[in-house]
Order: structure tokens, then sequence, then C-alpha cells
């Protein structure tokens, strides 16, 4: 028996993308593909296999449980910052971490005289540190799936979640620039998912309708 020919590579990649980017179902895929129900989670697993050989290129993470400073003083940034840094140079942090000419943290319980002024500093300093908001901000809006993981498997989410991360960091790397989503996208976002749940019920509702006939026919005979 001859076997059964792979799906091209590319085509894999496009179903698990457009899982990545969006809040669409695995019905709503497989409807989107023309694919079965079951490829979805193959391709995924293919793609998620293939990805995470990168993963020590572009994702570096503690081997476990470890507080921000100390993360930190491990990095290459604190190690190196005497090359990295000239004497007015410096990092906003938050109050986690120790000041220093070169780390400046919030102030942890403002306090004292210049409580006031302390005040008004963290208020602009929060404002400065939104960039690492923003990042965090841009990868949701990459890969809209991490807003609504909808699996029941912790491997599978985290599977999920690293590759998205992988991608992420790629596409930072290379300089990708990320523009948030006009109003007529998410208008046309809308509208077509709209379309989908509308065909999907209405697809359901007619199985069900045939099912009930047949039921019908056995029953009363």
């Amino acid at each position: 028996i001859p076997q059964r020919k792979q799906n091209p590579v590319e085509k894999q990649l496009a179903v698990v993308l457009y899982r990545l980017g969006g809040k669409a179902t695995i019905w709503d895929i497989c409807s989107k593909f023309g694919i079965a129900e079951g490829t979805v989670p193959l391709f995924t697993s293919r793609i998620i296999k293939t990805l995470k050989n990168l993963k020590e290129d572009f994702i570096i993470w503690p081997r476990a449980s470890v507080h921000d400073a100390k993360v930190f003083r491990n990095s290459s940034l604190y190690r190196y910052r005497n090359q990295l840094f000239e004497e007015s140079d410096y990092v906003l942090a938050d109050s986690a971490y120790p000041i220093s000419l070169n780390i400046i943290p919030s102030f942890k319980n403002p306090s004292g005289l210049d409580k006031t002024k302390q005040i008004a500093f963290n208020k602009k300093h929060s404002k400065s540190r939104v960039v690492v908001e923003q990042a965090f901000g841009r990868l949701k809006s990459r890969f809209q799936l991490l807003k609504e993981l909808r699996t029941k498997s912790t491997k599978i989410a985290t599977d999920l979640i690293e590759i998205s991360l992988i991608l992420h960091n790629i596409l930072e790397k290379s300089g990708d620039e990320w523009e948030e989503p006009s109003e007529q996208i998410l208008l046309y976002r809308m509208q077509f998912d709209a379309s989908h749940n509308t065909r999907r019920t209405q697809a359901i509702k007619e199985a069900g309708n045939i099912k009930r006939q047949n039921l019908m026919d056995i029953v009363i005979s």
C-alpha cells in the first residue's frame, strides 16, 4: 500500500501560525484549510518539535524559580556593565533591584521630607519603564492564542507558549516592525469570525436534524 504523501511544510506552518495568531477554534481552522480535525494537532506537534530545536538560541531562562534581581546579576548586561555603560548611563528597574550607579530602581516606600517628590519620581519612572509592558503587548498581539489558551494539557500549553516566544524573538531580532491592527482590520476579523460561527452553527443544526430524523425513523417504524 503506497504511503500517503505528507502535506507541504509551508501548509503545515501556515496552519500553526494561523492557530497561534488568532482565537480560531480547531473546527474553524479545519474549515479554512480544508483539513481533518486530527490534522491540526498533528501539524502543531511537528512544528513544535522543529521550532524547539531553536529554543536555546532564542529563549534564555533560569532553571527554576529565581528572583528578578538574581536573574539580572547573572545576566551578561550585569557582568559586562563596566564595558557596556558609561558613568552617566543607567538602566531603570523596579524597586526589587539593588541601586547602583548604573541601576536606578524606583523608591520602594516613599517617605520622609521628600515623600511627595519620591512619589512623583516613581510615576515618571513607571511611565519610562512601560516599554517592557509594550514588549509583552507585541508578543500577545502577534500571537493572540496566548490571550486564551484553549487546551487542558499543561504540556501543550507550555509548548505553544514556547514556540510563540521563539517566533516572536526571531521577528524582533530580524527587525520586524509590528503595528497594531487598524479598526478596519479588526472589524473585518469580527465579521469573518461571525460568518464562520454562523456557518458552523448552521452545519451543527443541520447535522442534528438529520440525526433526529434517522432516530425517528428507527424508533417510529
